[in-house]
């Protein structure tokens, strides 16, 4: 995450639609790298799909 936050699309386009500034994404690198850090860390990441289908 740090990568994509310090170089990737994510921080370039996040700037380019106004959602995010510079500041804002340091200070994520920042919070990346404290929770690194922190030895009881755990990372949860949620993948999943909704599908609707109209009945007939």
């Amino acid at each position: 995450m740090i990568e994509r936050l310090r170089t990737g699309q994510m921080r370039s386009k996040g700037i380019e639609m106004g959602i995010t500034t510079e500041e804002a994404i340091e200070s994520m690198i920042k919070a990346w790298r404290e929770w690194i850090e922190t030895e009881d860390t755990t990372l949860g990441i949620v993948n999943g799909e909704v599908t609707i289908k109209r009945g007939s």
